[in-house]
This record gives C-alpha cells, structure tokens and sequence, in this order.
C-alpha cells in the first residue's frame, strides 16, 4: 500500500484512501464540523485521535499562530501526519505516537484490514466502534491525558472511534476539566450508551455542552464551551 498526494484548496494530503478522505473533507472542511470561536489568537490546542492531520491542518488554518499537540496510536499513520504538517509548512506542532485512554500501559488497537488503508476508524473495539469493519490488532502505547496539563488549554479535540467516555472520565477524575476551555467530542454510541452521560458530566464541570444532530452511524458531536462567569 503506497500513499497518494492530492492538492486541495492551497494545500498538499497526503493519504491512503480515495473514500475516506473525500468524507472527511467534507466534514472537516465543508460542513466545518469543527468550527469554533476560540479567545486566544494564539490558542494551545489538543487533538487526541489526530490521523493524518486533517484536523491539525483545519485549526491551523483558523488559528495560525496556535500550538498544537497531536495524538495518534496508529504507526501506519504516523508518516502521513509527519508528511502534512512538513509539507503545508505548518510550526508549533507535536507529534505523540500514543492512544490517550484512561491508563498508562499497552492495549491492542484493531484497524481495518482490508487493504484500502481506511485507518481513520482504528478503535479498541473489533470491527470498529459499530462492528461494521472487519480488523486486525497491533499493540499501541496508551497515556493518560494527565501529564500534559502543565498550563491551561484552549481547545481538547476528542475523535477516539469510542474511547472518549473513558477519556473524559479520567479528566474528570483528576479534576482537570478546570483546565480544559473548550472541548469537541465525537461520541460514538458503543453499546447502546448515550452521550447525556457526557453532557451531564461537562455541564456539572462549568460547560455549555450542546449536541449536534446524529449521522446515519448515530454518531453525535458534542461541542462544549466553559461558561464565563461574570460577578
């Protein structure tokens, strides 16, 4: 399997799979599903399940002068987000080849096995979060989110195919929502489980959590704001 380049907009992407990439364009950069007005022109932001950097790429383009730090377990993907960062010349960014979970160890990670290098749905469930994709395991790095709380963070970007339950959880535990300005969650439905568990969650922790409408796949995106508190 050998990596395409395509030009898109001023940009150069560097990827794997012709369907997969024309979906998440779409939604990252035509229905700009991760559209949000951030204070800071210079905001630090996290994107925790980062893939090729379609979504590094977007913020950046909102925000060039941000500091981003990129989360990606998959080694497959790890050249390609290298590739597009190095390649559409962007600076401030932090490549972490490990899957944020709720504890530091090693885990399998199941990705798609069919060849066609559709990796965006690498999960730590088989056959995708919704069973839909048939996978094979590798064993991956997994970090708590903890140690990277060192000041506060403008934007946490969550797009983990089902581990962000877990994810949120443990920030929650260490009580570092206090942190945490702004978050955007992909929540995927595992199990039946509904996101009001989430959203109850961020709203006790100070949030303005709202749900955008579900995709054919009952996905949800949960956008969250901390509230500003005037005395």
């Amino acid at each position: 399997m050998f990596p395409k380049i395509r030009n898109f907009r001023k940009y150069h992407i560097t990827y794997f799979s012709d369907l997969e990439l024309d979906i998440l364009l779409n939604e990252i950069f035509k229905k700009e599903i991760y559209n949000i007005e951030l204070e800071s022109k210079k905001p630090v932001i996290y994107d925790i399940g980062a893939h090729i950097g379609l979504a590094t790429i977007y913020f950046k383009s909102r925000y060039p002068e941000s500091t981003i730090l990129c989360f990606e377990p998959n080694p497959n993907v790890i050249p390609l987000l290298e590739e597009n960062i190095f390649q559409n010349n962007l600076n401030n960014i932090e490549i972490h080849n490990v899957a944020i979970s709720n504890e530091d160890g090693y885990r399998d990670l199941y990705m798609d096995s069919s060849g066609l290098g559709a990796f965006s749905t690498a999960s730590f469930i088989k056959d995708a979060w919704n069973g839909k994709q048939a996978s094979k395991a590798i064993n991956v790095k997994t970090e708590r989110l903890t140690s990277y709380f060192d000041n506060d963070v403008d934007l946490v970007k969550i797009d983990t195919e089902g581990e962000e339950e877990k994810i949120l959880e443990d920030i929650n535990k260490a009580n570092l929502f206090s942190k945490i300005k702004n978050l955007i969650i992909e929540f995927h439905p595992v199990g039946g489980r509904s996101s009001k568990r989430i959203t109850s969650m961020l709203r006790e922790n100070g949030y303005d959590a709202l749900e955008g409408e579900k995709d054919s796949d009952d996905l949800v995106l949960i956008v969250a704001k901390k509230r500003r508190y005037i005395p």
